[in-house]
């Protein structure tokens, strides 16, 4: 998957240091060794072909026309019960097979022959057979005799299940349990399950924060102290229940119902806003989920760790998934409020919790929150008034990073402002 394809998936969370660089080494040999494997085994299961198909021919051959008893199908006997052949339906499957030149696995084919056998063997009988005298003096015949013909027909088919064992053990077994001895290598790395396991606990981190925070405000003993209580019991439900099953928005909602002293709350309030930041933190945990059980995103993250065991990806300049979300943030009254939204958004807020929900976003490393978050501030206090003014300032902040988060806010508050300068310099048609 290449860079461009991967930047359709929008990288709500990259793990840092989910493997270290012999890991990272191991797994993609590993991954390499059961691609080499597989195709070995594809190969030899090619080469052992042609004795496949004579020992299904001779099969076909001797039973084709062989006379074997009906079997009942159904659990209770009765005069509509209906009647199989199994040796029968085998042939013609074995036959269609040659026909249609279909890869024979000779695994699959003394399953089918096991198969047949307990069919007549193993006959489906209603629980009340041996003491319903009706059902055996009617029926009992009829499954006797297909138990002795299933009998014979082991006796029968045992030298064509031997032939298959030992194509199996001496021509594909080696070359299956090389095959397993890489998967099982893979599955020990597993980056998902890694992946996986980070999202957990940073997820019950992040709870576990808001939570303590709730504890300490519930013991001053202030008007809110008894909304602090409801986010502390909240927060320890919501941990129980990530323990034992999957979370979704609709499970909040639905432990909100029982907290009647978080109803109707001022939105400054303390519990308002660890509300919202719950909120974000649940919807930003299971859009990482989400993400991170996508083969692709597995792909690609590995395949672009650099050599410190970091994940090194980095979206365009500004793709057009980056500026679909840009538009999203980017509303206001005017253009200042707007660029005003973005920057906040950019911090994830100026509250108790922001930096828990940069963090479920991937965004824990952002090195210029401080800066942004006073730069917000003055326009939340009319000491920047114009958004000009407001470009001038960010670009007094030393961005390292050409490409990253706040040099593509910054170019996108750009292009507006040249957008809207546009618009206003087109003479009138009236």
């Amino acid at each position: 998957m290449t860079r461009t394809q991967f930047t359709q998936v929008p990288p709500y969370y990259l793990p840092q240091s989910l493997l270290s660089n012999e890991e990272h080494e191991h797994y993609e040999n590993a991954v390499e060794d059961v691609r080499k494997a597989e195709k070995a085994y594809d190969n030899q299961l090619n080469v052992v072909q042609k004795q496949l198909r004579k020992i299904v021919e001779k099969f076909t051959a001797d039973f084709w026309d062989f006379d074997d008893p009906p079997i009942f199908l159904l659990s209770s006997f009765s005069s509509d019960s209906e009647q199989r052949h199994p040796l029968r339906q085998l042939c013609n499957q074995l036959v269609s097979s040659l026909s249609n030149e279909e890869r024979l696995d000779p695994l699959t084919i003394i399953r089918l022959f096991n198969t047949c056998i307990e069919a007549y063997t193993q006959n489906m009988l209603p629980p009340d057979f041996d003491r319903n005298w009706d059902l055996r003096l009617q029926y009992g015949s009829i499954v006797n005799t297909a138990n002795s013909f299933g009998e014979t027909l082991r006796s029968h088919l045992k030298p064509f299940i031997e032939q298959l064992d030992t194509i199996y053990n001496e021509e594909l077994s080696p070359y299956e349990k090389e095959l397993e001895e890489y998967k099982k290598v893979v599955e020990s790395i597993n980056p998902e399950k890694r992946i996986s396991k980070n999202l957990k606990t940073i997820f019950h981190d992040a709870l576990v924060s808001i939570k303590t925070e709730a504890e300490n405000k519930a013991q001053r003993n202030d008007q809110e102290c008894n909304q602090a209580r409801g986010i502390k019991s909240l927060c320890t439900e919501l941990i129980i229940c990530h323990e034992k099953r999957r979370l979704n928005i609709d499970s909040v909602e639905h432990f909100l119902k029982d907290y009647t002293t978080l109803e109707n709350l001022p939105p400054r309030s303390f519990a308002a806003r660890c509300l919202e930041s719950i909120r974000q933190i649940v919807k930003a945990h299971i859009e990482n989920l989400n993400l991170c059980s996508k083969p692709e995103f597995i792909d690609s993250f590995l395949s672009q760790q650099n050599h410190s065991g970091v994940s090194n990806y980095q979206p365009h300049y500004i793709s057009s998934q980056t500026r679909a979300a840009y538009e999203k943030v980017f509303q206001g009254k005017d253009s200042l409020e707007s660029a005003r939204n973005l920057l906040n958004d950019y911090t994830k807020g100026n509250h108790l919790f922001s930096g828990v929900i940069r963090l479920l976003h991937g965004h824990a490393n952002r090195h210029y929150v401080t800066e942004i978050a006073q730069l917000v501030r003055k326009i939340d206090h009319g000491d920047i008034k114009d958004i000009k003014e407001l470009v001038e300032k960010i670009k007094q902040i030393e961005i390292k990073n050409p490409i990253g988060s706040l040099a593509r806010r910054l170019a996108f508050i750009e292009e507006k402002i040249e957008v809207e300068e546009n618009n206003t310099s087109q003479p009138s048609l009236h």
